[in-house]
C-alpha cells in the first residue's frame, strides 16, 4: 500500500478513543461516576463529532496504513497519554478497533446498505 494518505485524521480518531477510555477508567476507580466525572466524560464524547465528520478520510487512512505508520500511531498515543508501559500497543489496537467499528456502523446506518466489516 502507498504512504500517500498519511495518518493525521487516524491519529486524532485513535487519540479520541484512547482518551475516552482513559477517562472512563479514571472515573470508575471508585466504582461510580460522579456528576462532575459524568460531565467531563460528556465533554470528551462531544469531541467525537470531529471523528464522525472525518470518517471517510479516517477509513481511507486505516486501509492505507503500513507498519511504519502503525508504529508512529502507537508512539503518538503513548506520548499524548504519557503511557510508559507495555499496554500501549493494546490500547492503540482497541481504540482503533472501536473507532473503526463505530464509523463503519455509522456508514451502515446512514447508507441503508449492508456492508462487510472494515476491521
Amino acid at each position: 500500500m502507498s504512504k500517500t494518505l498519511g495518518i493525521e485524521n487516524l491519529k486524532e480518531a485513535v487519540l479520541f478513543g484512547a482518551q475516552l477510555g482513559n477517562g472512563f477508567e479514571k472515573a470508575l476507580e471508585d466504582g461510580k461516576i460522579s456528576f462532575g466525572e459524568g460531565f467531563g466524560l460528556t465533554l470528551k464524547m462531544l469531541k467525537g463529532f470531529n471523528v464522525v465528520e472525518d470518517r471517510e478520510e479516517i477509513l481511507r487512512e486505516f486501509v492505507d496504513m503500513d507498519l511504519a505508520e502503525k508504529q508512529e500511531l502507537e508512539r503518538f498515543v503513548a506520548d499524548q497519554l504519557d503511557l510508559k508501559n507495555d499496554h500501549t500497543e493494546e490500547i492503540v489496537e482497541k481504540s482503533l478497533t472501536a473507532v473503526i467499528g463505530i464509523l463503519d456502523l455509522i456508514d451502515t446506518i446512514t447508507s441503508g446498505k449492508k456492508t462487510e466489516p472494515v476491521a
